[in-house]
């Protein structure tokens, strides 16, 4: 473009010039012809004054007594104007035959100065002045003549140069015009060009410029001419382009940014969530300990109730009165137990032992139960499903379940209200995916129409100690323990409420098909065999319990040492070394414990046998590397049919 924008402004320049030239060389030839016109007027003049003066001194000659000086003074000068005149033209571009004019006025002009000195100074003589006269009036009348001569070829020669110069002088004006109009013309046509050539390529990259603002990225020109403005498209292509991959890859960024936000959020909501589950974890950890704790404490307490009930059992007869209600005694005493193993369980503090229960039948047992526990103004309803619903769980969980939420939903129903009790078979493909159980299920529902929970309220209902009830009303166990409960056996519960619209409880177990259903029977002790000379030594901090396990003992021939504390034991262990058989102990004591004495039991005498008898369960890792030649386990609250049946299988019996 550069170039194009010099090669213009060149080639005006060159019109310009050469129109200049031309009026130039005009103007100097005209200017050289109004100098000799000039000249020719100046001639003529001179030819006019020098003829005036002769017709003077010619008009003085032929009067007499006239002043012929003056004039004579005056055609001298005109004659010398006329002499220099003829000189200048001398060397001029006149013909020669006026330049012999010339030459020849000049000779006449010296000579009528000659006669007019003869006359003037011949004033003595009237004859020699008379023809002095005459000789200076003929020469004069020959100058005369000759000058008219001249006068009339000079003045058309002043003509013909007056319109040549005319001529000359509208050429040059002309040529100006024409220069003029041409530089104008010529710069009109190439402003033209260099504005379309300037303007077509601003435009394309206006328009460019624009679509790329409205986001056309990536769009290209073209401009064809070879120019700076092919370079400025050059240019501003690879600009597109690269904004245009500068966009994709943002995007590509934008996609990824948008990706590893989302697989943050998800790691913060996994994280979040691993953080609820290790929270509910300790909570849950905690109700273990606490259920643990209280599970020890009230199989003791079973222990004492299940031993008298069974010694009392062993010695009444079916026909007294009070024999069922014995009966009655050892049931509670049962589920008081099944319940405390279900704790333990929950606890992970005992392995549990699953059993394949009906659900139907567990359900309708329960209902007679819930009908003595519920207030009378609550209204009890169950829809059993007749097909059969096998579920592999322990003995007593089914009516722990159903005792926890019918005491939950008997206080969602202050003022009396509907509880229905409703069991179905689910087909697999009708388990929701959130159950997470992929065989079919027995569903358990619990219905009431109490006041209902809110959103908030149906987060946490399932962790521990959280309860909307009053200080003192709740504890917030009942749905922790049996939400672990069901968990522990492969099981899902949900959960559905609304405020003022009630509560549902699902309860999903997964079924086992082809397997016997256990059933529960009481089964009073064996009779007593004779164990004369077969020592067992109880070891337990609970006198009640020590004193129901010596009877039972005693009654079947063995002879029984009684040790309070682990310190106690040990002493009669020592003592009597070799002479106990096996030994009973519990290794929930205050003091050393039973399991130091365990220990230093084994460390005394590695063939010693030891039953253990506790209300934890206990992991077979837990003693180290103590050895016996014999170690069972008697897990309390126990039966005192249980009691013998383990002592014998110590000592070789069973």
């Amino acid at each position: 473009m550069k170039l194009k924008i010099i090669w213009l402004l060149s080639s005006v320049f060159a019109v310009f010039v050469i129109g200049s030239l031309l009026a130039t060389s005009h103007v100097a030839t005209t200017t050289e012809e109004l100098d000799r016109l000039l000249n020719l007027h100046k001639i003529e003049n001179m030819r006019v004054g020098l003829v005036e003066s002769i017709r003077t001194v010619q008009a003085d000659l032929h009067l007499a007594r006239s002043p012929i000086p003056v004039n004579l003074d005056s055609i001298i000068r005109n004659a010398s104007h006329l002499e220099k005149a003829s000189h200048t033209c001398a060397g001029c571009h006149h013909k020669p035959e006026l330049m012999n004019k010339f030459y020849k006025i000049e000779k006449l002009v010296r000579d009528y100065q000659q006669a007019l000195s003869f006359f003037i100074t011949a004033s003595a003589d009237a004859e020699r002045i008379g023809r002095l006269d005459i000789n200076a009036v003929l020469i004069g009348e020959e100058l005369l003549a000759l000058t008219e001569e001249l006068s009339l070829s000079a003045s058309g020669k002043l003509d013909r140069m007056t319109a040549v110069t005319l001529d000359e002088i509208k050429n040059v004006r002309f040529i100006l015009l024409i220069t003029l109009a041409f530089t104008v013309f010529v710069s009109a046509i190439m402003s033209l060009n260099l504005i379309r050539s300037i303007l077509t390529p601003i435009n394309q990259l206006m328009v460019g410029t624009r679509r790329i603002t409205e986001g056309e990225l990536g769009h290209q020109i073209e401009i064809a001419e070879k120019t700076e403005f092919k370079e400025l498209a050059e240019d501003f292509n690879s600009m597109s382009t690269g904004l245009k991959d500068v966009y994709l890859r943002l995007e590509q960024t934008n996609d990824e940014l948008s990706h590893e936000m989302i697989e943050r959020k998800q790691a913060e909501d996994q994280r979040r969530d691993l953080m609820d589950q290790l929270l509910h974890a300790k909570k849950m950890q905690a109700v273990g300990v606490l259920s643990a704790g209280i599970s020890h404490e009230f199989n003791n307490l079973l222990q004492i109730i299940q031993g008298t009930a069974d010694l009392m059992h062993i010695s009444m007869d079916k026909a007294d009165p009070a024999y069922g209600r014995v009966e009655a005694i050892q049931s509670a005493a049962q589920r008081g137990t099944n319940l405390t193993q279900q704790l333990l369980a929950f606890s992970r503090k005992m392995e549990v032992a699953p059993v394949a229960i009906d659900v139907n039948t567990r359900v309708g047992q329960a209902k007679s139960i819930l009908e003595k526990t519920l207030p009378k103004n609550i209204k009890l309803e169950t829809l059993i499903d007749c097909e059969n619903c096998t579920v592999l769980v322990d003995q007593s969980s089914i009516e722990q379940i159903l005792l926890n939420l019918a005491l939950n939903a008997g206080d969602a129903m202050p003022d009396g209200g509907t509880l229905r009790l409703i069991t179905r078979r689910v087909p697999a493909s009708e388990v929701p995916a959130t159950v997470g159980i992929a065989s079919d299920c027995a569903l358990i529902q619990v219905t009431d129409t109490g006041h209902g929970m809110s959103e908030e309220t149906l987060e946490h209902i399932f962790d521990p100690f959280f309860t909307t009830k009053e200080v003192g009303a709740g504890t917030g166990l009942g749905l922790s323990v049996t939400y672990g409960i069901i968990q522990t056996f492969g099981g899902m519960i949900l959960c559905e409420s609304s405020p003022g619209e009630g509560t549902v409880f699902s309860i999903y177990l997964p079924l086992v098909e082809g397997s016997a259903v256990a059933t529960v029977c009481e089964t009073r002790p064996a009779a007593a065999q004779s164990n004369v000379g077969e020592t067992v030594m109880m070891v337990d901090d609970e006198e009640a319990i020590l004193s129901t396990g010596r009877d039972i003992l005693e009654d079947a021939g063995y002879k029984v040492l009684i040790a309070r504390s682990g310190e106690e034991a040990l002493e009669i262990f020592k003592k009597q070394a070799g002479e106990i058989d096996i030994v009973v102990l519990d290794l929930g004591m205050p003091g050393m414990g039973g399991r130091e004495c365990l220990i230093q039991m084994a460390q005394l005498d590695p063939t010693a046998r030891i039953l253990i008898s506790t209300g934890y369960g206990i992991d077979g890792n837990e003693f180290g590397e103590v050895e016996l030649s014999y170690m069972g386990l008697l897990p309390k609250p126990f039966r005192l049919k249980d009691l013998l049946e383990a002592v014998d299988k110590g000592l070789g019996r069973a």
